[in-house]
Parts: structure tokens; C-alpha cells; sequence
């Protein structure tokens, strides 16, 4: 299995770049902090930050971005699920996994949306 390139993606929501600012805040109160996306799927989101949190914390987040000339949000509840130190290099901080627990239907279809118009920019 080692070495081997595997010609299929293997994740239940495959995962595409994205660079955009998040701000969020934990569900157990504190401030909002701010920091950005690195990459999202319709399963959640792999996000910096500055600030240390726990694997397991609750947070709201939005994340902005734009759909050609639109500029537009999505708003979800998300669980830290994985944290890590140094996975981005122009970013000081911890990356951390963003699993999505409560989202609209509507911000789904934006992230649909999203993942088209990054696929035809990379064309």
C-alpha cells in the first residue's frame, strides 16, 4: 500500500483550497476570535488559528467569501475534531479540523457552489 497513488477519492465529502477569513466563537462563552480557511467541504472545514482550544470544543463560526462577484456567508455549529502546530507555514498558530454539526441547507448548496467555481478557476 505504500507508495501507491490513489486515483479516487476516498473521504465521504472530498475537500477543495479555499483562503478565506473565519471568525467564530466557543458555544461556552468568551470572545470572538478571527482566523482563516484553508480548506472546506460540505463535512466541515480545516481552519487557523491564533488561539488554543481543545479537541471536542463547540464553536459557531462564519466563514466570507465570494462566488464570483457575490460576496456571501455560511454560518455553522462545528465540533474541533483534530488540532495540529506548523501544517500551514504563513500561518503562526494551530490549524485545527472543523467537523459541522449544525448547518443550513441553503449554506450547504453555497459550499456546493463554492467548490464548482474554485474547480473552473483552476481550469
Amino acid at each position: 500500500m505504500e507508495g501507491q497513488i490513489r486515483l479516487y477519492e476516498r473521504r465521504r465529502y472530498p475537500r477543495f483550497p479555499v483562503d478565506y477569513p473565519v471568525d467564530c466563537h466557543r458555544e461556552d462563552g468568551g470572545r470572538i476570535f478571527v482566523g482563516k480557511a484553508v480548506n472546506a467541504s460540505e463535512g466541515g472545514l480545516m481552519v487557523c488559528f491564533v488561539e488554543s482550544m481543545n479537541i471536542g470544543a463547540m464553536l459557531a463560526v462564519s466563514m466570507l467569501f465570494n462566488l464570483g462577484y457575490q460576496l456571501t456567508e455560511i454560518k455553522a455549529r462545528c465540533q474541533v475534531v483534530w488540532k495540529d502546530v506548523g501544517l500551514v507555514s504563513d500561518f503562526p498558530g494551530y490549524q485545527y479540523g472543523l467537523e459541522f454539526l449544525d448547518i443550513e441547507e441553503y449554506d450547504i448548496s453555497k459550499l456546493k457552489q463554492l467548490r464548482k467555481y474554485t474547480a473552473d478557476q483552476m481550469v
